[in-house]
């Protein structure tokens, strides 16, 4: 397995399965056995309507993952901004820049040594608190 960033969970993370990639939508946390991913595909039956396809893995049988969830914030070789998605096909991230007060907002597509850690927040993203909006 890659060396990874260190999450508290999986969830929201993609992740590499022995049946394809999915995102992980069920994590108790690092000392749980078991999670539960939502694949790729989707069930073609009449009744399935096109939902994905859940199943639940022992955590060692997970392959590879992404960096960290889809709507993490993350700090990278260019700057701070939000995870927005993952190209499983080769592992290129995402991620939209964000720049002072939310200005000069850029969408990168970096690999994975791009991007240096996770952050509490985005500096300049707009934000909804207990006490109303806000600015990071």
């Amino acid at each position: 397995m890659v060396a990874q960033c260190e999450v508290q969970t999986l969830r929201g993370c993609y992740v590499e399965t022995p049946y394809g990639w999915g995102i992980c939508c069920g994590d108790d946390g690092a000392d749980a056995p078991h999670v539960q991913v939502a694949l790729n595909w989707r069930l073609g039956f009449q009744h399935s309507h096109g939902q994905r396809v859940r199943c639940w893995l022992r955590r060692e049988d997970l392959r590879q993952r992404s960096f960290c969830a889809v709507g993490a914030c993350v700090l990278t070789s260019f700057g701070a901004g939000v995870l927005i998605g993952f190209r499983a096909e080769d592992n290129v991230h995402e991620v939209q820049l964000w720049g002072p007060l939310s200005k000069g907002r850029h969408r990168a597509y970096l690999q994975r040594g791009a991007l240096l850690r996770l952050l509490p927040a985005v500096p300049g993203l707009a934000v909804e608190t207990n006490f109303g909006p806000g600015m990071c």
